[in-house]
């Protein structure tokens, strides 16, 4: 009888030899046994393909690219051969915590309106190791996907039939962001969540993608944000939808003017979403609000900042603390010197 495994783990390899072992190891060392693990040998140069091959483990479903073909190709060529009832993704150079396999198992099969399932993870270098926690509630996970990929990847299992159900795959036109758009269309799918278990140590390095790519991704994001409001049934302007751009890229704020057109807009969307219920109302203003007081504290206005923070009528839909309000001030200040 032909083995039929509960979880597909799909991991590509470019030139990953340096974390590879560690990366491998910690997925065969899951307390959770009954998976397939597929890796994908992108093409590699250097010794990637022989520390794959060096590993006897009946698991491991080694697909070699001859050539190079990119990360959305041998993703996508990974979850096509997946025969699991749910696909983990992992990345070489990050480590699964062993029991990560089996906490998400145990949670999807308990809640079946959950399709995309993350957790809170551990980014770290050779000079920080920091915990950060993931949203839980989903429909905070819907709002602050309107601004950036939210989810934490090399975390995520998803149900395949959430995926071969709706005919989805990553898609090669949003290079370098191409989770934050499976994401995007996902979630209007099937509902998303994050345990509060920390599931992977996330290994944060200059050669990461992210780091080397930053415009390309840049793009393609403002791209996936225009598709997803308009999916979600917001209406904007182009002069808008830059404004919403503005505030995802973290990019300084530089004038009194470009503040108060993120406040108009922000408000704008809280208006929309009132009529239209197409987020919960109270969470998604309390999401607009933390953007707001995020963009407050991104500028170098200084105490002009801090005052049209004071006099917004977005400040209402957050539970502020006088230390919340001194922090701000002081972040106002420091960011005006520098």
């Amino acid at each position: 009888m032909e083995f039929i495994p509960k979880i597909s783990v799909v991991m590509s390899v470019y030139n990953g030899c340096t974390f590879l072992k560690e990366a491998i190891d910690s997925i065969l060392n899951q307390t959770f046994s009954d998976f397939e693990f597929i890796i994908i040998n992108d093409g590699s140069t250097d010794n990637s393909l022989d520390i794959i091959k060096s590993y006897t483990d009946n698991r491991i479903k080694l697909i070699d690219n001859i050539v190079n073909k990119g990360l959305i190709y041998s993703l996508n060529k990974g979850i096509e051969e997946a025969r699991g009832k749910y696909i983990a993704r992992m990345d070489a150079d990050d480590i699964s915590e062993p029991e990560r396999l089996q906490k998400q198992f145990d949670f999807l099969e308990l809640n079946e309106n959950i399709g995309v399932l993350g957790g809170d993870y551990i980014s770290f270098s050779d000079k920080h190791s920091k915990r950060l926690h993931s949203i839980v509630n989903p429909n905070e996970i819907k709002a602050f996907l309107m601004f950036s990929a939210t989810m934490c990847h090399p975390t995520l299992m998803i149900r395949k039939s959430v995926l071969s159900g709706n005919q989805l795959k990553y898609a090669e036109s949003a290079k370098h962001a191409e989770d934050y758009d499976l994401w995007a269309r996902l979630i209007l799918k099937t509902g998303f969540g994050n345990l509060t278990d920390v599931l992977l140590r996330y290994r944060d390095h200059v050669n990461q993608v992210s780091h080397a790519n930053n415009d390309t991704q840049l793009k393609n994001s403002n791209i996936i944000r225009e598709n997803y409001l308009k999916c979600l049934g917001f209406q904007f302007t182009e002069k808008e939808l830059a404004i919403h751009n503005l505030i995802s890229s973290n990019k300084r704020i530089v004038s009194k003017e470009e503040l108060l057109n993120i406040e108009n807009w922000l408000l704008n969307l809280i208006q929309q979403n009132s009529k239209l219920k197409i987020i919960t109302p109270e969470v998604l203003n309390k999401v607009l609000a933390k953007m707001w007081s995020d963009s407050c504290g991104n500028t170098k206005l200084g105490l002009t900042a801090f005052f049209v923070f004071l006099k917004s009528e977005l400040k209402q839909y957050s539970n502020l603390s006088f230390v919340f309000y001194l922090k701000l001030l002081v972040k106002c200040l420091v960011r005006w010197v520098k």
